[in-house]
């Protein structure tokens, strides 16, 4: 029962807050002072995430940065990232000495012009022996020339964007590196590379902005998809988890007659899959041989991070273990994250000891 109702309040406080008029006001009233105690007490600090995933056919060990959701914007509008906070990230980054720097999507919040400012004091200071690539996400597709502004910026300072295309950064056959565009935005095109990455042969680490996209890729060999967009849930309660579950199921047993006049209620578009929040997750695929037909599972299931190691992909008559690793981002949606502090992924591929 307290569990219940503390996730009743955490609901209608978020549903204040996203509503208009009088919800609004209720929010700024009664939810916000509590807001602030609790950024005061528990305020988010920068996590880095170490994690070691092991790769069958991988000749060498190879590190990787992975970074995502920085929702850059103009001064005058709510910041929802700062410039130390930024530059703490950078610093991370290149002391980690990165093969590859891995960027996951949504470089700005909806106005794409603060995307050049980003990429020239920021992100072209990024250091990656072998690159750094990128794809877009959600919110860099808003504007009708926000898809081709960014990638012209990120290009402009040396970040490769893999737009539905795919590259062997390390040399030919060492490793593929896949980038996808955004599902939400109609942007996720796998058919344009499926010649390519069918190919089983090859290590392959696939970039999306969105983790739903893992669910449309068991039908091919993914060593590790990197991804980001839920920002862990941003609000986390102890013993209980996300409260974003709980809100879209709140919400969802609320009649449609009766959920149009409540300010702000309408279901989550977040994510599909919320056991897809954060963190590293395995997959059950089928790949199609000569041999098999194509089918493909939806199951999974989440290992720790603390875990020195990860089992990397085995391969039995077509039969895969895909994985995936969701960054909670860094970046923070007013009003706070709690709990689910914003993190910089440093990631070890090294050759499969079995």
């Amino acid at each position: 029962f307290p569990r219940g109702c503390v996730i009743i309040a955490s609901c209608i406080a978020t549903l204040l807050m996203k509503g208009k008029g009088v919800a609004r006001k209720l929010f700024f009233i009664f939810i916000l002072p509590i807001v602030f105690v609790l950024r005061f007490l528990f305020p988010s600090r920068l996590r880095t995430v170490r994690l070691q995933h092991e790769v069958v056919g991988l000749k060498r060990k190879v590190k990787i940065v992975h970074i995502s959701d920085i929702h850059y914007d103009h001064p005058h509008h709510p910041q929802r990232i700062t410039s130390d906070l930024l530059q703490q990230v950078i610093d991370i980054s290149n002391r980690y000495e990165p093969d590859l720097v891995l960027l996951t999507g949504d470089y700005v919040q909806h106005d794409p012009e603060p995307a050049d400012e980003l990429c020239r004091l920021f992100l072209s200071q990024l250091r990656g022996r072998s690159g750094v690539y990128a794809v877009l996400g959600n919110h860099d597709y808003r504007l009708p020339h926000a898809h081709d502004m960014i990638i012209s910026s990120l290009t402009k300072y040396g970040i490769k964007v893999l737009d539905n295309a795919c590259v062997e950064p390390l040399g030919d056959g060492l490793l593929r590196l896949v980038g996808f565009g955004d599902i939400n935005m109609h942007g996720f095109k796998p058919d344009i590379v499926h010649d390519v990455i069918k190919d089983t042969s090859i290590p392959q680490i696939i970039l999306s902005h969105n983790p739903d996209t893992a669910q449309k890729l068991t039908r091919y060999r993914v060593d590790l998809q990197l991804s980001g967009h839920t920002h862990g849930g941003q609000v986390v309660l102890p013993f209980i988890g996300p409260v974003l579950p709980y809100l879209d199921k709140l919400v969802s047993l609320i009649p449609r007659s009766i959920l149009r006049h409540i300010p702000g209620a309408r279901r989550l578009s977040v994510v599909k899959n919320w056991k897809w929040l954060g963190g590293y997750h395995s997959i059950t695929s089928v790949i199609p041989t000569s041999s098999s037909s194509s089918s493909s599972s939806s199951s999974s299931s989440s290992s720790p991070l603390s875990s020195p190691s990860h089992k990397g992909k085995g391969m039995d008559d077509g039969m895969f273990i895909n994985h995936m690793f969701v960054n909670r981002g860094l970046a923070t949606h007013p009003p706070l994250r709690l709990f689910c502090d914003p993190e910089i992924a440093l990631i070890e591929l090294v050759p499969a000891s079995h």
